[in-house]
């Protein structure tokens, strides 16, 4: 996965992270964002939690 991609997708999880689509109940948001988080992985990164309760992109 090139930087730009894993970027991208990392703005992505956030973004649904922090701001669900309407009518997203809290089950569907938490599946969206394991299946985000296993794609990602398995494409060549992971998410790692900083001490500020914030993600960073590992690699």
């Amino acid at each position: 996965m090139s930087d730009d991609r894993k970027e991208h997708a990392l703005t992505a999880w956030r973004t649904l992270l922090d701001a669900p689509e309407i009518r997203m109940d809290v089950e569907d948001q938490h599946d969206d964002l394991l299946k985000m988080a296993d794609l990602m992985e398995q494409e060549g990164g992971s998410l790692q939690p900083n001490g500020d309760n914030s993600l960073e992109r590992q690699e």
